[in-house]
């Protein structure tokens, strides 16, 4: 497989968000913080619905990143699961295709984002990373006394 400049998903935190986070050192509050994940969630788009996450993406628009499934939403937590069709580089080349979760956390009253990315050729890349993300968040909550 011939080498491919690295793909990030158009869609995640936009600067606006980030920025809106960002400001002043003060602790953010649970309605800021409920503000932010709503925010970033709608940024998103709708989730695709079924499993059948490689027709959904065919067709969508190429390097765009697309909300596949929601894996949480509580009340100091959002997480999204998003892929992304990568652009063909050539008229004969196979697609490919990106996975990664966007996941927004309050901790200490501070939102804290956490991204995981994966190629995507089979199912078992999606339980992977929905795996990977479900642990990583599970341990920032221990570590942080939540």
């Amino acid at each position: 497989m011939p080498a491919r400049p690295p793909a990030t998903p158009t869609t995640s935190l936009s600067s606006t968000t980030i920025r809106r986070a960002a400001r002043g050192r003060s602790p953010i509050s649970v309605n800021a913080f409920g503000r932010l994940a709503a925010e970033a969630l709608r940024e998103a788009g709708p989730p695709a619905g079924d499993a059948n996450y490689l027709a959904f993406l065919d067709n969508q628009t190429p390097g765009k990143a697309r909300a596949l499934a929601e894996l949480a939403r509580q009340t100091e937590l959002a997480s999204l699961l998003l892929g992304t069709r990568l652009p063909v580089l050539k008229r004969d080349e196979k697609p490919q295709y990106l996975l990664s979760t966007s996941t927004l956390l309050l901790v200490r009253g501070k939102a804290l984002h956490l991204a995981v990315y994966s190629g995507y050729e089979s199912p078992a890349d999606v339980e992977w990373i929905r795996t990977v993300t479900a642990r990583w968040i599970e341990d920032l909550k221990r570590l942080n006394g939540r």
